[in-house]
């Protein structure tokens, strides 16, 4: 009885905590949407102005956008607060390792969003609005509605967050249902590792093949040198290890 009269508390909290979170994202709205027309000033296409067909258009693109911050925000409490909750069911060990999982989860979900801010978003709207054309005969001029603009900004950030979590759950299993020890799990499966790299650089950027391999060099470069450096702190392990237990043969 005492746990549902917690958790009912803790739904309560939740529940505050997430209408405050939202009404302070509200008063600032203004500031949240000029965030996200941010990727678009970091290219050769900057957007000057926005158009809407809809009386009420602009106060949905608001309300989204105020929505979306606010979860962003509230999702640390949340996570704190679930763990927090299942805590006294679980040893110690559990606890430190779900600390571990939601830790490097959200890491890596900030981690990814901002990559896809400051690279994918701009890289995408600096491609797609390059076929704006002016010519003596005849203007190819992109006029945007607000709403198509930030469809196409949640749809870029929904499929990065998609894949992400994909990626995630991928390595999750692959150290645990694998019996291998971590670095010989990440060697013997390079082969898919590549397939996954090529996918998420098909995905993720223009269909262009530039920057599909910018994109597949960069994951395979990164996925090499952790190969690399894991194996020589591998290598460096064994070598104070055995350095402690055979002090007089090293000596």
């Amino acid at each position: 009885m005492f746990y549902i009269y917690e958790l009912a508390l803790r739904s309560l909290f939740l529940l505050l905590s997430f209408g405050c979170t939202g009404l302070i994202c509200y008063n600032y709205r203004k500031d949240l949407f000029f965030i996200l027309l941010l990727p678009s000033f970091q290219t050769n296409h900057p957007i000057t102005h926005l158009i809407f067909t809809n009386p009420v258009e602009v106060f949905k693109i608001s309300i989204f956008i105020v929505l979306l911050f606010t979860f962003v925000f509230w999702l640390p409490y949340l996570l704190w607060n679930t763990l927090d909750f299942m805590r006294p069911a679980l040893y110690t060990k559990e606890v430190k390792n779900m600390e571990k999982y939601i830790n490097g989860g959200f890491f890596i979900f900030l981690l990814g969003n901002l990559a896809t801010y400051y690279f994918c978003l701009p890289t995408l709207w600096d491609f797609f609005s390059s076929f704006e054309e002016r010519t003596q005969l005849i203007d190819i001029v992109l006029e945007l509605k607000a709403e198509s603009y930030f469809d196409f900004i949640f749809d870029t950030l929904l499929l990065s967050n998609l894949l992400l979590l994909v990626y995630f759950v991928f390595f999750w299993l692959l150290f645990k249902v694998s019996n291998l020890p971590l670095i010989q799990a990440i060697i013997s499966f390079k082969k898919l590792f590549y397939v996954c790299f090529l996918l998420i650089g098909t995905l993720l950027t223009p269909p262009d093949i530039y920057s599909q391999i910018v994109v597949f060099t960069s994951l395979v470069f990164v996925y090499e040198v952790f190969c690399f450096l894991f194996i020589i702190y591998q290598n460096y392990k064994l070598y104070y290890r055995f350095e402690s237990d055979n002090p007089k043969l090293i000596g």
